[in-house]
């Protein structure tokens, strides 16, 4: 068995590929944040890489080998050649560190940032789980962290549906737009009505009952009840949340553009 730091080019990839007869289902989403990370320039080189066992057949590192493929750019990357055969079967046991493994953060600090994510990539927020790399999420952080810290610092309660990421979003973008709306998610997370503006007492009435349903009525719904303009309404209509969805997009990216220029 010999390991070593090799630069790997797609011709090499596609070679190696076609040895492929071991692997577990190909995930293209995995081969395409992969993909993502070697573009960006984002790439480390690491302990782990390709395994090859003593015949050629690929035992580990097709996604790796996809993303090469797909970047059309060389990469340097571990190689482990002459493997047994029975090594396959020990190979990935573990689990892949999750952004909390790196980043120390919270849970909520986490889903929000995740979401602004959303709204800068121009994605649905209705998208399923992105599994943003860390340099994708610590960009968003290194903008939007503080405010988010502020703002889930208040969510302490892990209350079903009032720790929403659509209303904790919606509360850090009202932020990022000058209005600091912190009281009206501690006392939503405390259930404190009497502190609560009639618009939040709404809101909370509508998370109760469970009437909302999907992220982006949720996450257009809390951004109009923390809105201060709509602070005495003691109803909260939302006929279509797409225009206050792209309301609330344009705030964080003019803020997201504008903290990179000044970088």
């Amino acid at each position: 068995m010999k390991s070593e730091v090799t630069i790997v080019t797609p011709d090499m990839a596609k070679q190696w590929l076609q040895c492929n007869t071991t692997n577990r289902r190909y995930r293209p989403e995995w081969a395409a944040q992969l993909r993502g990370a070697i573009e960006r320039g984002e790439w480390i080189t690491t302990h782990q890489g390709i395994a090859l066992d003593e015949v050629g057949n690929l035992l580990d590192g097709q996604h790796r080998l996809g993303a090469i493929v797909a970047a059309g750019v060389p990469v340097k990357i571990m190689v482990t050649c002459g493997l047994p055969k029975a090594a396959f079967t020990v190979m990935d046991r573990g689990r892949n560190r999750s952004l909390r493994d790196t980043t120390g953060h919270s849970t909520n600090v986490i889903a929000v940032i995740s979401m602004i994510n959303l709204f800068l990539s121009g994605q649905s927020i209705t998208a399923s789980r992105q599994a943003w790399t860390h340099d994708q999420y610590m960009e968003t952080y290194n903008v939007f962290g503080t405010k988010t810290e502020y703002i889930a610092a208040h969510s302490f309660k892990n209350r079903k549906g009032v720790a929403q990421s659509g209303v904790l979003t919606a509360a850090v973008v009202h932020l990022v737009n000058g209005h600091d709306v912190a009281g009206q998610i501690k006392a939503l997370n405390l259930m404190d009505f009497d502190a609560m503006t009639p618009s939040v007492q709404a809101l909370t009435r509508q998370i109760i009952g469970g009437t909302i349903k999907g992220r982006d009525w949720m996450t257009a719904r809390a951004w109009r009840a923390l809105d201060p303009k709509n602070s005495g309404s003691t109803q909260i209509r939302v006929i279509d949340p797409l225009p206050l969805i792209a309301e609330m997009r344009t705030i964080l990216i003019r803020e997201f553009e504008q903290n990179r220029m000044a970088a």
